[in-house]
């Protein structure tokens, strides 16, 4: 499972649905637009490519899109993206054994569906260093949001926007904490854009018992302009680096850590 902020979805709708019929024009006409939600992660083949088409012009959620054409190139390479057999709208690389590299020069992305093409930029940040948590083994009390039951620290990076955490996988060995109730987003490490180079986690942050996969990252800035600004409601104004579409196109280059909450 791949982690990534889960506002986007509700974050998009109210995009759409906060443009009207008076702000249409011809450069920013719906029907020729796509919304498009594309990471790359550092030496992983590319599975995180999501396409949709604006659908009752703009007040209705998107429509997965699964018949575009879409390419990354970095450097001298080009990743091919095909459809995902099972997650409509959903693109992942073709050839696995190559990947785009955290050490590599920009990426850009091409889309192209009814003659229309769909162009971004992007770059690898900085690979973080000295990543490292307080305790491999993580004793919680359900739902607690005093207690600091853990910390998890890296080394600064320079010109760094901000970082995120992820978490990537919940072990096989999970078990559902009962009465688990999500804390205030605004508060949750694992959900938002954190500015400091060390995070406290507390028993709240944590839905299951058993182990833990988390990928620490620095991110880019346009990652940070589309999920800072959740009153903006009108997708000609919102904050994109799509052209000729809206969303997001970005890459992280982060480490992973495991660890185990009982």
């Amino acid at each position: 499972m791949r982690g990534r902020l889960n506002i986007w979805p509700l974050f998009l709708f109210a995009l759409l649905v906060g443009c009207t019929d008076d702000e249409y024009n011809e450069e920013n006409d719906l029907s020729n637009k796509l919304v498009i939600e594309a990471y790359v992660y550092a030496d992983e083949p590319v599975d995180h490519v999501k396409v949709s088409r604006v659908h009752d012009e703009g007040q209705a959620a998107p429509v997965p899109l699964s018949t575009a054409n879409v390419r990354i190139t970095q450097d001298d390479n080009e990743f091919q993206l095909i459809p995902h057999p099972q997650d409509a709208g959903t693109y992942i690389q073709e050839d696995t054994t190559i990947a785009p590299s955290g050490s590599g020069g920009p990426l850009e992305l091409k889309i192209t569906q009814d003659g229309f093409t769909h162009l971004s930029e992007t770059s690898m940040p900085s690979l973080i260093q000295g990543l490292s948590i307080s305790s491999d083994v993580v004793d919680v009390i359900p739902g607690d949001t005093t207690s600091v039951v853990a910390t998890i620290n890296w080394d600064a990076t320079e010109n760094a926007p901000g970082y995120c955490i992820f978490i990537r996988n919940i072990g096989e060995d999970a078990t559902p904490i009962s009465g688990y109730t999500p804390e205030n987003s605004a508060q949750n490490p694992f959900v938002i854009v954190n500015h400091t180079n060390q995070v406290e986690l507390q028993g709240a942050h944590f839905s299951h018992f058993g182990t833990y996969e988390v990928y620490v990252t620095a991110v880019n800035q346009e990652y940070i302009n589309i999920y800072s600004n959740p009153s903006e409601t009108n997708l000609s104004t919102a904050p994109s680096n799509i052209d000729n579409g809206w969303g997001v196109f970005t890459a992280f280059n982060g480490q992973t850590l495991t660890f185990t909450v009982q």
